[in-house]
């Protein structure tokens, strides 16, 4: 009697069972929990970098040595304040022909091969160190002072491209005439210094109008050559 009385109280305590479809229900829902992974965690904030993203770089500029627009461009960029006193070899039209801009005070920049020059002559110079300066400074212009795959090294603009309309020689002649004419009818015309008789800025203007080298230059002939002329 008291062991019956153990199994009802025992039996009484237990949970009701639960048929075959509600167990497989629970069960599942227990697989579900155990294998479900949590949400993912929001990526944290990205904050603005502080360095600015690099611009690509420019395109290099075409070498177009036909083009006498670009070469006015280039020319441009020239100034007595930043190229002056630049003996003619080395001239701003020279630096022009062959690829150059003037980025600063005697300073050169190739924009094809990006390469840059420093072309200052100091005056204490000597003549002769100073004309080995100057073929130097023309090299670079010319092959050196591009980079070696560089298409304006050797390839400068024509000269004959960059003659004005209708300025032949025998134009030029005809027109240096005429105003010497009207200024050798000047009974008085300025002096002339002797170190500027001895130049070469005065060799490279004579040559330019065709002036025989052994014939002397005077005032007169230096003004025609420069353009003015005498009126009446």
């Amino acid at each position: 009697r008291v062991e019956r009385e153990r199994m009802v109280r025992s039996s009484n305590n237990e949970a009701p069972a639960l048929s075959p479809h509600e167990s497989a229900k629970k069960a599942m829902s227990i697989l579900a929990s155990l294998t479900q992974s949590p949400p993912p965690a929001p990526p944290p904030p990205v904050s603005p970098s502080p360095h600015k993203v690099p611009e690509p770089p420019s395109k290099s500029a075409q070498c177009q040595p036909w083009s006498k627009q670009d070469y006015f461009q280039r020319l441009k960029t020239f100034s007595p304040a930043t190229w002056f006193d630049k003996p003619a070899p080395i001239s701003a039209m020279q630096c022009s022909r062959h690829g150059w801009t003037n980025e600063g005070p005697d300073r050169l920049r190739c924009d094809s091969c990006k390469r840059k020059l420093s072309m200052t002559i100091h005056s204490s110079l000597k003549q002769q160190a100073k004309e080995n300066v100057v073929k130097r400074f023309e090299e670079q212009l010319v092959t050196s002072g591009h980079a070696s795959l560089c298409p304006w090294r050797e390839n400068p603009v024509p000269s004959g491209l960059l003659q004005l309309a209708g300025s032949s020689t025998h134009e030029v002649m005809g027109a240096f005439q005429k105003r010497l004419r009207t200024l050798l009818q000047c009974k008085m015309l300025p002096d002339l210094p002797p170190e500027f008789l001895s130049s070469d800025d005065l060799a490279h203007t004579m040559e330019a109008c065709a002036w025989p080298k052994r014939k002397p230059v005077d005032a007169g002939v230096l003004l025609a050559a420069c353009g003015w002329e005498a009126e009446d």
